[in-house]
């Protein structure tokens, strides 16, 4: 019998989220060895190095962001939901940047870099 692993942790063998917690630390080992062998390695354009990361404080904040685009182009300023970071909006951040825009993603408090 082979094991299908799921994106959802709730299934037949865990019907409700506390079941289905333990079901994915009951069977973590075979979901890494899955993700290990499916796993794409992340193309040099996306990676995080590759951006052009910065830093800011305001009123005792430092403030994590990474811009990208034309300095002169037209600004936008992408933010992130809860937990969320920068990274999550990399391919959003590059292909805005192509589009000649000026593109600011910030890390919201707590998240990423900024503290």
């Amino acid at each position: 019998m082979s094991t299908v692993i799921k994106h959802s942790i709730i299934t037949a063998e865990a019907p409700n989220v506390y079941d289905g917690l333990k079901y994915t630390l009951a069977n973590l080992a075979g979901i890494e060895a899955h993700h290990a062998a499916n796993s794409k390695p992340t193309l040099p354009e996306y990676q995080v190095s590759s951006f052009n990361h910065k830093y800011a404080t305001l009123r005792g904040y430092k403030y994590h962001y990474v811009e990208e685009g034309n300095p002169d182009g037209e600004p936008l300023i992408l933010l992130h939901g809860f937990p969320d970071m920068w990274y999550g909006m990399r391919y959003q951040i590059r292909h805005l940047a192509k589009q000649n825009y000026r593109v600011i993603a910030v890390d919201s408090l707590g998240s990423g870099e900024s503290v």
